[in-house]
């Protein structure tokens, strides 16, 4: 009799051992703790979701922000992994960015989600709909301060959900049964033995099981996998389980693992890097210093433009594993981002260590490297801050390491600076100088200043060479040295060179026809490639002429250090300058 009544379903048992006597207060029973189960399921189900979007939005903010399409679609990939995934929705800007339906359910309303979406994105609050056999949860995204930058929209798959519910609520109203049905102790124990047994078992499993650690809880329950019924369906169901939870646990390590480390080296990010300095800084005993070197590589822009971004990836592989061959046990090592890297440094004392380091360092970067049989030769500016002396905190030690590389390579490149607290002044007088040159030359505060251009074989004045020198109200004549690069920075170096050109025409105007003048112009300003135009314009304006058949010497000399000189003559008007101009262009050595 229990061998025929053990294949038979949970149902079927319940009518063949329950008594009549009981039916009556065993249905308001059940119906009471079916309710509450269903209700706790679905709670529960709607935490379970919630709480995979906002991990989701937090994670993918940063790919959002940036509209980052390779980034969000990667996101949107692993969370079609989980087989309850119908569709996907990500918005950014009040549109769609991203919009992903999974083929098993094509017949999920994604325009409905996509709406839903847009809503969340405008209210900024989360909302849920239940349409039809889906769930939709749409979260808004936050970016910086706290601010909406969008929403992501997911539809869960819930036909079926409350399978197991059920399941379970019969399975505990067969355990209530054998606790009130005391005087069918036979029928009690069958019932532990084929209902309770099995689960005890792979129940004592699961408490011995560590997190993820599946393969006891999966031989216990391929022993019960046979049966045909709901301990069976049970048994295969937490298999099953059990793998998505290995396969979720393995996908979130990966995403963790991305948004921590530099997907080309494998180091850690500046994120993990920030996160390394202030755990570093916290933990420090009184008598330790903590040294940060931030390191730019020379020459990498010329490597990755001319042997292709490929060159370039294989060239940032080599570095990484060649700082890490310098750094030592303790010591992080990260890429920041581009072509820069740093260095954690605790397990040396101060400065001697971050010196001893950033030799090491910049000697086995001025090495060759072999990529692709071509030979690229870089070097490397570092700048080290060292805290508490240098700043307390992640971000000022980076800041003030950065300071320091940018006078490395005003130094003279692949050489080391320790950073000083005249950086900060020089810098925050560079940072004053950039907003007053902005408006030094609507204030006409610019002005030429000539020098003679001798003749060695004759010894006579063959012309001049037109200087420009800004008249500070307040420092005096300022040297181009100190704001010529500043121009070129901030975007001011073109119209101040069209200023030069057109101020050195007029003032020649008034000077003999014999008298040359030279003009400095920015490489930028010939880049640009309408220099021509400007020249004959500021001639024009000057009523100058270009040449003639009775010119033997031009009136003035552009000079310019750029790589292709020829590229300021390539349009309209080029022949004409070209044969009564000379344009001196010394290269630029690579």
């Amino acid at each position: 009799m229990f061998g025929a009544i053990s294949f038979r379903s949970i149902g079927t048992k319940i009518q063949v051992l329950a008594a009549t006597a009981f039916l009556i207060g065993l249905a308001s029973v059940l119906s009471y703790q079916t309710y509450v189960r269903i209700d706790a399921a679905r709670q529960e189900r709607l935490d379970a979701n919630l709480r995979i979007v906002y991990g989701l939005s937090g994670t993918a903010s940063g790919a959002i922000a940036l509209r980052n399409q390779s980034v969000i679609s990667s996101y949107m990939e692993l969370l079609k992994s989980d087989p309850r995934a119908a569709g996907v929705v990500v918005t950014a800007g009040n549109q769609v960015i991203e919009s992903q339906q999974s083929i098993d359910h094509f017949e999920m309303p994604i325009d409905t989600l996509s709406d839903l979406a847009l809503k969340v994105e405008a209210n900024q609050k989360t909302e849920v709909q239940d349409i039809g056999d889906y769930e939709f949860i749409a979260v808004p995204v936050k970016g910086a301060a706290s601010r909406t930058i969008g929403s992501i929209a997911v539809a869960w798959n819930v036909k079926g959900f409350l399978d197991n519910v059920w399941q379970t609520a019969i399975k505990e109203a067969l355990a209530l049964i054998g606790v009130a049905a005391l005087v069918l102790l036979v029928l009690v124990y069958a019932l532990r033995r084929l209902v309770t047994g099995p689960l005890r078992k792979i129940a004592a499993e699961i408490e011995e099981t560590p997190a993820f650690g599946s393969d006891a809880v999966r031989t216990a329950a391929s022993q019960f996998e046979h049966r045909a019924d709901e301990i069976g369906i049970f048994a295969r169901a937490l298999d099953r389980f059990y793998r998505n939870a290995a396969e979720k646990h393995r996908l979130h390590g990966q995403i963790a693992h991305l948004a921590l480390h530099d997907a080309l080296t494998e180091l850690p990010n500046r994120r993990r890097f920030e996160e390394c300095i202030d755990d570093a800084l916290r933990n420090r005993s009184e008598e330790q210093d903590v040294a940060v070197l931030f390191l730019d590589l020379d020459r990498f822009k010329i490597v990755n433009d001319t042997l292709g971004h490929a060159a370039g990836d294989a060239l940032l592989k080599t570095v990484a594993k060649r700082l890490g061959e310098c750094i030592r046990q303790g010591d992080t090592l990260c890429r920041l981002g581009g072509d820069e890297f740093a260095v954690l440094q605790l397990s040396a004392p101060q400065p001697e260590g971050a010196e001893a380091l950033a030799s090491r360092i910049t000697k086995s970067l001025s090495a060759p490297v072999e990529i692709g049989g071509h030979q690229a030769k870089i070097g490397v500016s570092t700048g080290i801050a060292i805290s508490p002396r240098d700043g307390t905190d992640a971000a000022t030690l980076l800041k003030n390491s950065d300071m320091a590389v940018y006078q490395a390579k005003a130094d003279g490149r692949n050489g080391f600076r320790f950073y000083t607290a005249e950086m900060s002044e020089r810098e925050d007088q560079r940072r004053k100088l950039e907003g007053e040159l902005r408006k030094a030359l609507e204030l006409e505060q610019f002005e030429l200043h000539y020098q003679p251009i001798i003749n060695l074989q004759t010894g006579r004045i063959s012309g001049f060479e037109a200087l420009v020198r800004w008249r500070h109200p307040e420092l005096g004549l300022v040297s181009p040295s100190e704001f010529i690069p500043i121009a070129e920075d901030i975007g001011l170096i073109v119209p101040l060179g069209d200023w030069i050109i057109g101020e050195a025409c007029r003032e020649a105007a008034k000077w003999p026809h014999s008298i040359r003048v030279a003009v400095n112009v920015s490489a930028v300003q010939f880049q640009r490639g309408d220099i021509v135009q400007t020249v004959f314009g500021a001639l024009a304006a000057s009523h100058l002429s270009a040449g003639g058949s009775n010119l033997r010497s031009p009136r003035m000399c552009c000079c310019a250090t750029t790589p292709r000189p020829s590229n300021c003559c390539s349009n309209s008007g080029a022949s004409a300058f070209a044969s009564r101009w000379t344009i001196l262009a010394p290269a630029t050595p690579l």
